[in-house]
C-alpha cells in the first residue's frame, strides 16, 4: 500500500518534533548528569547521556492518545497508550535511578496487560489468551531492551517494521497513521545517535519502541491484516540474536536478566565492524524477512507463510551460529575470550 498524503506529512512532522525532543533532552541530560559511563560491558568509551528515546515515547503515547479520542477503530487505544506510557515511565526511571530486576518485571507485567487489553481474546484459546499475550508483550519489551547495545540498531528496527505495518496492504488507516509516526519518531532521533552517538536511546527509547512494535503487530492482528507467521517474520532478526543469546546464558548456569555482551552483535561490534555496519546489515536482515513475508501473502496460503518462516528461521540459525564461531574463534586467537 502506497503511503498517503497526510501519512507523508504525519511522518515528517513526527521526525522534525523527535529531532528536537532529542537535542532538548541532550541539553537536559548534560546539565543533570545523566549519563552512560564507559565500562567492562559498554562498547562506549566516552561519558554519554542516556534517555534520548523520550521523544519516541511521548510521540507514540500522544498519537494513540490522540486516535482513541476521534472514535474512528474498534479497540480502544487509550489502553494501549497507557501501556507505553507506563513502560516507557519505568524506562526513564530507571534510566535515572537502576531498578531491581523483581520490581521491573512486575511493572512491565502491569504495563503488558494494559496494552494487549485493546483486543478480544480468540475464543479457541479461552483464558490463555491473556497470559500468552501479557508475557509475550512484556518478554518483546526486553528483547528490544537487550538488543540496544549498538548505535542506531533498536530505532532503526522500530523503523522497519513501524512502516512496513504502515504500508501493508490491507493496513486500515489509523494504524497506518500510527506506523508512521513511530517510523518518523526513530528517523528523528538517529542522526543523534548514528554513526557517532551524541545520546543513547535509553530504558525509555528501548522500552517505547519494543512495546510500539509489539502494539502494531497485535493490533494490525487483531484486525486480520497480518497473521501470527507475519508477525514472527517481521520480528525474525531480533527473535533469533536475542533468544539464542539467552538460552545459552539459562544453560551455563548464567542470569539472564543481567547485562552480557554475548548477543551476536555485540561480538560484531568487539569484532572491529562499524556502528553503522552492523545497524545496516541487522536492517537488510529484517527488510528480507518482511520481504518474504509478502512473497507469502501473494500466495494467500497460511502453509506457504509459515514454511517462508522455517525457512528464514533456518537461515538464521545458520548465520547466527556460523558468525558466533567464527569471531568467538578469532577472539580465542587473540586470548580475548572472557565475557
Amino acid at each position: 500500500m502506497l503511503p498517503s498524503l497526510s501519512n507523508l506529512t504525519g511522518f515528517v512532522a513526527a521526525a522534525i518534533a523527535s529531532g528536537l525532543l532529542t537535542a532538548a533532552w541532550i541539553h537536559f541530560a548534560n546539565r543533570r548528569q545523566l549519563l552512560d559511563l564507559p565500562g567492562a560491558r559498554r562498547v562506549h568509551d566516552i561519558p554519554t547521556p542516556r534517555g534520548g528515546g523520550i521523544g519516541i515515547a511521548l510521540l507514540l503515547t500522544a498519537t494513540l492518545a490522540w486516535l482513541d479520542s476521534l472514535e474512528i477503530h474498534q479497540p480502544s487505544l487509550g489502553w494501549a497508550a497507557a501501556g507505553i506510557a507506563l513502560f516507557s515511565a519505568l524506562g526513564l526511571f530507571d534510566d535515572i535511578r537502576p531498578l531491581r530486576a523483581l520490581p521491573k518485571l512486575v511493572v512491565q507485567l502491569f504495563a503488558a496487560a494494559m496494552l494487549v487489553s485493546v483486543i478480544q481474546a480468540p475464543i479457541e484459546l479461552g483464558w490463555l489468551a491473556w497470559p500468552i499475550a501479557i508475557l509475550a508483550c512484556a518478554y518483546t519489551v526486553n528483547l528490544f531492551n537487550f538488543m540496544d547495545g549498538s548505535n542506531g540498531l533498536v530505532a532503526v528496527q522500530g523503523l522497519v517494521i513501524s512502516l512496513a505495518v504502515a504500508c501493508w496492504p490491507g493496513q486500515v488507516g489509523w494504524l497506518s497513521v500510527t506506523g508512521f509516526v513511530m517510523a518518523g519518531a526513530c528517523a528523528g532521533f538517529l542522526p543523534f545517535n548514528l554513526p557517532r552517538a551524541r545520546v543513547f536511546l535509553g530504558d525509555v527509547g528501548s522500552h517505547a519502541i519494543g512495546a510500539g512494535v509489539f502494539a502494531l503487530l497485535l493490533l494490525s492482528w487483531s484486525q486480520s491484516v497480518l497473521g501470527l507467521a507475519e508477525c514472527l517474520l517481521f520480528a525474525t532478526p531480533v527473535l533469533i540474536d536475542t533468544g539464542y543469546t539467552l538460552v545459552r546464558r539459562a544453560l551455563a548456569g548464567r542470569p539472564v536478566w543481567r547485562a552480557h555482551r554475548e548477543h551476536l552483535y555485540q561480538y560484531a561490534v568487539r569484532s572491529g565492524h562499524s556502528h553503522l555496519a552492523i545497524c545496516l546489515a541487522y536492517a537488510a536482515w529484517t527488510t528480507i524477512s518482511i520481504g518474504l513475508a509478502a512473497i507469502g501473502l501473494s500466495f494467500r496460503s497460511s502453509l506457504v507463510m509459515w514454511s517462508l518462516f522455517i525457512l528464514n528461521w533456518t537461515a538464521g540459525t545458520a548465520i547466527y551460529c556460523g558468525m558466533r564461531r567464527h569471531w568467538l574463534t578469532a577472539r580465542m586467537r587473540r586470548g580475548t575470550t572472557r565475557e
